[in-house]
């Protein structure tokens, strides 16, 4: 089984090159070929050179530069395109989520379910995204039936083909998960450790998390209303691609 792990990276110099070792030293003794792609978002400090380095370390490592900051999601959009995984993990580049656990998201799968999201029951997030992700789980009930008891996290794994297929939709906006359900995959949770961020700090406010749920309800909403609203294009362009030499895709 081949794994694709997806890292959508900004400003995060000091923590990605970290977050890229620790993946590879993870499978180092597991049975499955790993893939790393490091997508770094319109960084304006080092994070691409980090990540370009690395490819010169590891076969199966890839690094692509997008020409402006898109945001987490299309960053995500872009690096799932280029995956070949027959499953895909994807994660934060700051060190929240230990690269260490992704085999407790793998073996979750293992149960014949197509997403697994982490969970922990540390509370590490700021006000605005305890309220954020309270309201996002209202609006995900409303739009996709999402149980209650189902915890959403920026770290998973999911069936490869299932990701593949819902980053095929066009439109301007992007969100993972909104694309996932729409398509009704069978859904759990799987404990794992979960830090705080070390360096740095999120950028979500509360205008901007209210700004995101009209958003996902203009581009994954039923309505007609919705539908109208929607405009096309990608929301992203890719200025520079380096991978392995020993990476013949």
């Amino acid at each position: 089984m081949k794994v694709s792990v997806v890292i959508p990276a900004f400003q995060s110099e000091q923590t990605v090159g970290e977050v890229v070792d620790r993946i590879y030293q993870t499978f180092t003794v597991r049975e499955e070929e790993v893939e790393v792609i490091g997508v770094d978002d319109g960084s304006r400090d080092d994070t691409f050179r980090v990540l370009v380095e690395k490819t010169r370390i590891y076969p199966s490592m890839r690094a692509i530069r997008l020409q402006e900051n898109v945001g987490q999601q299309n960053a995500l959009l872009c690096g799932i395109r280029q995956t070949k995984g027959d499953v895909i993990v994807t994660m934060d580049d700051d060190l929240q989520h230990p690269p260490e656990e992704i085999p407790v998201l793998l073996d979750a799968l293992d149960g014949g379910i197509d997403l697994v999201y982490a969970c922990s029951d540390q509370k590490i997030c700021t006000l605005d995204r305890s309220w954020g992700s309270k309201s996002r789980d209202l609006l995900f009930s409303h739009l996709f039936a999402k149980p209650q008891s189902l915890t959403l996290h920026s770290f998973r794994a999911v069936n490869g083909t299932l990701a593949r297929e819902a980053t095929r939709e066009s439109g301007a906006f992007f969100y993972l998960s909104a694309a996932l359900m729409k398509r009704k995959p069978r859904m759990g949770n799987a404990s794992v450790a979960l830090y705080s961020r070390q360096i740095g700090q999120s950028n979500y406010t509360t205008g901007k998390l209210l700004q995101l749920f009209i958003k996902i309800w203009i581009y994954y909403g039923e309505s007609r209303l919705a539908a109208c609203l929607r405009h096309k294009g990608d929301p992203y362009e890719i200025t520079r691609s380096v991978q392995s030499k020993g990476d013949r895709r």
